[in-house]
């Protein structure tokens, strides 16, 4: 006899059998021995696992097999009635996704971030071919049973796929953990804006639901967009914008002046600075928003000496009271800031 359980996601090392839980609420009751629990891992062991090098790429998901003659004296019923006993119990785990380093990065420390990214290009999630990020490794060899990711064609839908929420999802989270070297090497082969429109095969300032990867049989679709879309991926590009030319926090409150401030931090490359070194976007839609850049260089490498509003300027990083107040009810029409 053998069945097997889908599971969500799951710590990599906990393939403990659970006691007194329902594996599988339709199909199976799994009942566990208190005797028959492994001895807890001991501190020495758990400060060694610790410090095991995570540049090593995360799992995501996992499923788990029950089958006959195991090591744990589990007793199992079926949907029918049928019991079982001696059973084991064995978890599989997934060829790796993108998913999970995207949980992974805010917990992990500078250099550990920077090894997984490394991590990340040189496994089967880059597709070097069109420089992009699938949505996992190969799935080929799993079976069918883990769900309908592997029921397509790969490189097709869900399966090894461009999926493009999920690739702007990662690309974001370089962003917010201020990976800007990384994001930027990234970002202009992954950002449709930056497409070729005879590989992409449709409006580049439209987004995808997912994009045909080089791993699918037909050579002709690779690079070529599908299903156009303005939910998940259009929501993570405009957090991505909105990053890009002001920063994680427009507005701050001060607490002990009660006053309200208006604060941008511009984290744009030099190449988004036209030939008078400035970078222009549209603030709350109708607001003029300039980023004037004198210096060479990035603008994440530099900081805000200046901030012009309708021509009052203030010699800080932070305009405060009334004019942050104009600013942020759209009562301004054009703001300069100058990096230095």
């Amino acid at each position: 006899m053998h069945k097997e359980i889908l599971a969500h996601t799951i710590p990599q090392g906990d393939n403990i059998p659970p006691q007194g839980e329902q594996a599988s609420v339709q199909e199976v009751t799994l009942e566990t021995k208190q005797d028959s629990t492994p001895e807890t891992k001991t501190k020495k062991e758990t400060k060694k696992e610790t410090k095991k090098e995570t540049s090593e790429i995360p799992t995501s998901f996992f499923y788990h097999s029950i089958s006959s003659e195991g090591e744990y004296p589990l007793c199992i019923t079926d949907t029918q009635g049928e019991i079982y006993s001696n059973l084991r119990i064995t978890q599989h785990a997934l060829p790796v996704f993108l998913e999970g380093p995207v949980k992974t990065l805010p917990f992990l420390t500078t250099k550990q971030k920077h090894a997984l990214y490394q991590s990340i290009k040189k496994s089967d999630i880059y597709d070097s071919v069109l420089r992009m990020y699938k949505t996992s490794e190969s799935l080929e060899s799993e079976p069918i049973s883990i769900g309908r990711a592997r029921s397509f064609t790969a490189g097709w839908l869900e399966r090894e796929s461009v999926f493009m929420h999920m690739e702007c999802k990662y690309l974001l989270q370089l962003l917010l953990e201020g990976m800007y070297q990384e994001f930027y090497e990234d970002v202009f082969t992954m950002l449709p804006c930056f497409f070729d429109y005879a590989l992409y095969r449709r409006p580049i300032w439209e987004n995808s639901s997912f994009i045909v990867s080089s791993i699918n049989k037909n050579p002709q679709l690779h690079g070529q967009g599908f299903s156009g879309r303005l939910t998940g991926t259009s929501s993570e590009i405009l957090s991505i914008w909105k990053h890009m030319f002001f920063g994680t926090q427009l507005f701050d409150y001060d607490r002990t002046s009660h006053t309200l401030c208006f604060m941008p931090r511009p984290t744009l490359h030099a190449r988004f600075f036209d030939d008078t070194a400035t970078a222009t976007t549209r603030l709350f839609a109708h607001t003029l928003f300039q980023i004037y850049k004198p210096n060479s260089g990035h603008a994440y490498e530099q900081s805000v000496v200046s901030i012009e509003v309708d021509g009052n300027k203030v010699e800080s990083s932070t305009v405060r009271g009334q004019c942050a107040y104009d600013v942020r009810n759209g009562r301004v029409s054009h703001i300069k800031v100058t990096l230095g």
